[in-house]
């Protein structure tokens, strides 16, 4: 991959947990100059987008303590030694108690690319089947069943903040104006 005239110098683990490591880079500018640069690595993590019968999805309601704020989200997260469609999977069924029998891929992005090595799988989940939910012990969530079109408007009126949710319906609209569900 080019590096763009960037050059990594040397690279320390300035701090690490079970969920990310944070690298302080010593790098070599386009320019010559060196500096320093630090870096959080974290594992990609997938976003399930739910479709319902009658242009209707799923989001996921749940306190974010760094935010301090109740959040609206598509369901999403990371489990180790998955695949990301099955990460997609694991996660739906943990926060709604759906299963779903097709899976599209619809995007990947980075949230955060100035500082962040971590991408975001997107996926849309159809045929769905109605299951029990599991949530892991810290989650706390309401689901909310809510018409596709009316995300646009929370995202708006900033009833919707989180930024992969937002990203996530940027794909889902574009998908949708491809397909015929």
């Amino acid at each position: 991959m080019p590096s763009f005239g960037f050059k990594i110098i040397s690279s320390d683990i300035e701090y690490k947990n079970p969920f990310m490591k944070i690298y302080k880079h010593k790098i070599e500018n386009p320019d010559g100059k060196v500096s320093d640069y630090w870096v959080v690595s974290k594992k990609d993590y997938s976003i399930s987008i739910p479709i319902l019968p009658g242009g209707y999805t799923l989001l996921v309601g749940q306190y974010r303590l760094p935010a301090n704020y109740y959040s609206w989200e598509f369901p999403m997260g990371y489990a180790a030694g998955l695949k990301p469609v099955d990460m997609a999977g694991q996660e739906l069924r943990e926060e709604t108690g759906f299963e779903a029998k097709k899976w599209d891929k619809i995007g990947y992005f980075y949230a955060a690319n100035g500082w962040s090595t971590q991408g975001t799988n997107v996926y849309v989940a159809s045929d769905l089947v109605k299951g029990k939910r599991t949530p892991e012990q810290t989650e706390f969530l309401r689901i909310k069943k809510i018409q596709i079109n009316a995300i646009e408007k929370m995202i708006v009126s900033e009833k919707i903040k989180d930024g992969p949710t937002i990203i996530a319906f940027y794909f889902l609209k574009n998908y949708l104006n491809n397909q015929k569900i």
